[in-house]
């Protein structure tokens, strides 16, 4: 197992390498989203403005599980 600097100095190299070859690096939090917008507050951090989707989970005559995830701290819960 590597020490943390030793991990940093290569992600380092790294992304310096991709911006060498003007590539751009997008992290998984960074990437952009097609699920709507909207107001409400999040339970963790109490941001305004939260991403939300539902997803039919259980049989489908019972209805669809709502979720939402923080635009600020990434947070994500369900409601039923």
């Amino acid at each position: 197992m590597e020490p943390d600097n030793i991990k940093k100095a290569k992600s380092l190299q790294k992304k310096k390498k991709a911006l060498e070859n003007n590539l751009v690096i997008i992290s998984e939090e960074d990437k952009i989203s097609a699920n709507p917008i909207t107001k409400r507050e999040t339970p963790k951090c109490g941001n305004m403005e939260v991403e939300t989707w539902q997803v039919q989970i259980r049989s489908s005559d019972e209805p669809s599980t709502h979720f939402f995830k923080c635009t600020s701290c990434k947070y994500t819960w369900r409601e039923q």
